[in-house]
């Protein structure tokens, strides 16, 4: 079976902003995005692309963060990203 596989598309995002804040990388959210889950929400819809999905993942730098994105099945367009709170990660990544 072929592997899955996107676009990535940052445009809606400062990412200096975001890394300087809170150390956030591309390379972090696409970890997040790739890694199996069942920790993803969704608002908007009903059409995929109007659908911002929420994922809350353990990170390699040892952290939850929280992306945000929109999915129109081949390409992934981030629209944000933070590092996950307390009640974030009891409600998203715990509870899940």
């Amino acid at each position: 079976m072929d592997s899955l596989s996107f676009n990535y598309n940052f445009d809606n995002l400062n990412l200096v902003q975001l890394h300087k804040e809170d150390g956030i990388t591309r390379d972090e959210m696409i970890y997040a995005f790739e890694k199996p889950s069942r920790r993803i929400t969704q608002e908007g819809g009903p059409a995929l692309e109007d659908t911002i999905m929420l994922q809350t993942e353990y990170t390699p730098k040892r952290r939850i963060i929280r992306v945000a994105y929109i999915c129109d099945g081949e390409t992934v367009f981030f629209l944000g990203a933070k590092i996950a709170d307390e009640i974030e990660v009891d409600a998203f990544y715990c509870g899940q």
